[in-house]
This record gives C-alpha cells, sequence and structure tokens, in this order.
C-alpha cells in the first residue's frame, strides 16, 4: 500500500498527458475555491455596507418623524389650551439640541442642509414666544388660553412649513 501510494504522488507510472490533466485539475480547482472565497467574501462586505446604509438612513427617517410628532403634539396642546406657557420655552431649547443633532448627523452623512428646519427652530419659537399674549401669560400657572388670531397664525405657519418634514425624509432616503 505504502508503495501504491508512493507512485501515485510521484507520477512514475502516469504518462505525461496524465500528469499535465492532473496539474491543470488541480489548477482549476484551486483557482475555483479561491475565486469563490474571493466572490463570498465581497457580496457579504457590500451587502453589510448596505445594510448599514440603510439602518442609518432609516434610524435618521424615524427621529426626523418623531420630531414632526413632538411639534404636532406641541402645536395641538398649544391651539387646545393644554399646556402651561412655562413650558414652552424649555421645550423649544430641548428640541433644537436633538434637531442640531440629527440634521449634523444628516449633513455629514448625506450632505443634507442643517437649516432645513430653521422655520421650526426659530420662527415657530417666535412666532409663539413674542406674541403679546403669550408674553402676558408667561407666568401663569394655568395653561394657555389663545385668541382665534392667534390659533389661525399658527395653522397657517403649520400649513406653510409642515411639507419641511417629508421632504427632509426624502432627501436623506434619496441620498
Amino acid at each position: 500500500m505504502g508503495n501504491a501510494l508512493y507512485y501515485c504522488i510521484t507520477f512514475s507510472n502516469w504518462s505525461r498527458s496524465d500528469i499535465i490533466n492532473f496539474w491543470y485539475t488541480l489548477i482549476t480547482g484551486l483557482g475555483i475555491l479561491i475565486n469563490s472565497g474571493i466572490a463570498l467574501y465581497i457580496v457579504s462586505n457590500i451587502q453589510k455596507n448596505q445594510v448599514n446604509k440603510r439602518l442609518i438612513k432609516d434610524h435618521l427617517i424615524s427621529e426626523i418623524k418623531d420630531i414632526r410628532n413632538d411639534y404636532k403634539d406641541l402645536l395641538s396642546n398649544l391651539t387646545n389650551g393644554v399646556i402651561l406657557p412655562s413650558s414652552i420655552l424649555p421645550w423649544f431649547k430641548l428640541m433644537n439640541i436633538k434637531i442640531n443633532d440629527i440634521m449634523s448627523l444628516a449633513k455629514k452623512k448625506y450632505n443634507v442642509e442643517t437649516d432645513y428646519l430653521k422655520p421650526y427652530t426659530d420662527d415657530l419659537r417666535d412666532l409663539i414666544t413674542e406674541n403679546k399674549e403669550f408674553e402676558a401669560i408667561f407666568n401663569s400657572t394655568t395653561s394657555v388660553s389663545l385668541s382665534n388670531g392667534f390659533r389661525m397664525n399658527i395653522i397657517a405657519f403649520q400649513q406653510k412649513h409642515n411639507h419641511l418634514f417629508n421632504e427632509l425624509v426624502i432627501d436623506v432616503n434619496d441620498a
């Protein structure tokens, strides 16, 4: 048995064409294995990168939707008189921090303008906090009670700027 293995390995009883076919088959098989390994590595890395990119986009989109809902809740509570005036300024400060964080990430990853939601961070805050009615009741411990004119201004603001959240989601998704 040992001699048969020796003859098989040393190719002593093989013809020249047998040896060439053996090496050709061996090299071809190794090439297929190596190419398959490289292909699997490339495909798994590309898929992993695509999944990671999609997860980041989905996270940003979720955060944008949360911000939109937070603003909707604020405006609903404000127009329905369910919120204390003194809690509005701290709410705007926290929202600005949240928006700046999300927008800086969106700018870094997808080159989205950081002032996309500026009407909400600046203009809405000014519309509410610089209103004479709001200033008059700011230190009150009762809920906000707004005039119809002030409510109409808030509704007009929403109608004019509500599309910004959807456009931001589309920009992030298309990036």
